[in-house]
């Protein structure tokens, strides 16, 4: 029997991954439209600045397919969905990790040198106050980072669950039992079952 974790899971997962394919496949485009496109938008983006988002945008993508086929799989209990659910975690928060030091370091950093944004571009104005328009650049990467980790925390938490790990193990002795009766009788099993059950 499936827990009822786990299906939450693999429905919110399904959500989680086809809004994040589509997402980044619409700023993959939006940026390379932007680079090649508006003279004005496109001087805060250099080429490996578009070559980097090209490439986190892409690793998104493909981090989406791993959670797609492994919440898929993990609603029929096949053993593999562990493995994809697993491998999709990792991906996604270095992914998060990465983008987050790359925003900090690179692209705010070069964004704010081709931007004014006032008080010389810095975080904390003349009169000691912050500037909000510079703060903004620093406080929704890291917001979006937070949000980004929620669902390989969620998976991560579903698949320590000990009902979890019984279902899938389980599952797993359940189709490798059935394979070994099948080669160890030929089937013969089956043909003595109603035999059996008519006495």
């Amino acid at each position: 029997m499936r827990p009822t974790l786990l299906t939450f899971t693999c429905v919110i997962g399904f959500v989680v991954a086809v809004w994040g394919a589509l997402g980044n496949a619409y700023s993959l485009v939006a940026t390379h439209y932007v680079y090649h496109g508006d003279e004005h938008l496109s001087r805060s983006l250099s080429f490996p600045i578009v070559l980097a988002i090209t490439a986190l945008c892409i690793g998104r993508i493909y981090a989406a397919v791993l959670l797609f086929r492994g919440c898929r799989l993990g609603l029929k209990l096949a053993p593999y969905a562990v493995q994809l659910l697993k491998k999709y975690c990792k991906l996604q928060c270095g992914l998060v990790f990465l983008g987050l030091l790359l925003t900090f370091v690179w692209f705010t950093p070069k964004h704010l040198e081709t931007n004014f944004y006032g008080s010389g571009n810095r975080l904390f104005r003349e009169d000691g106050y912050i500037n909000p328009r510079v703060a903004m650049l620093y406080v929704v990467p890291t917001v979006g980072a937070v949000v980004s980790l929620l669902m390989p925390g969620l998976v991560m938490l579903t698949l320590r669950r000990k009902n979890v790990k019984s279902a899938f193990a389980g599952e797993l002795m359940v189709r490798g039992f059935q394979v070994d009766v099948a080669e160890a009788t030929g089937g013969k099993d089956q043909q003595k079952a109603p035999a059996e059950t008519g006495r």
